[in-house]
């Protein structure tokens, strides 16, 4: 138990490996107490013993949230320097579609429009 404690108190520190070898300890830890007769004791130490755990499992996805806002931050710069085709094709695209616009609607505005007349009103 003092291990895990001194591993908590490191946890920042540590890396990926060193945590999931505190949260297999932690858990062993946990299991074995619970396998003991419930006494306010036992009862406390599995309560902090799950705290913990509450804690190691905090701190993976505390740096798994920090290697992803790392790896988009990279891609961000990436796309800064190298520039990102996929969004000027799309602009282009737009831009084109936009000049073609105005030689439809002129086409449109050229064609006859043929009025309805109601059923009874007679034609001319």
């Amino acid at each position: 138990m003092d291990q895990i404690k001194d591993m908590m108190d490191q946890l920042a520190d540590l890396d990926s490996d060193q945590v999931t070898d505190l949260q297999n300890q932690i858990i062993k830890e946990f299991e074995s107490v619970e396998k003991e007769d419930p006494t306010p004791q036992t009862v406390d130490a599995m309560s902090s013993l799950a705290d913990m755990l509450d804690t190691v499992r905090g701190e993976f996805k505390r740096r798994e949230a920090a290697a992803q806002e790392l790896a988009q931050r990279a891609a961000e710069a990436a796309s800064r320097v190298h520039g990102n085709d996929g969004e000027k094709d799309m602009e282009s695209d737009s831009e084109d579609k936009k000049e073609e616009m105005p030689a439809e609607t002129e086409a449109m505005a050229e064609m006859p429009v043929e009025e309805e007349k109601p059923a009874d009103m007679p034609s001319e």
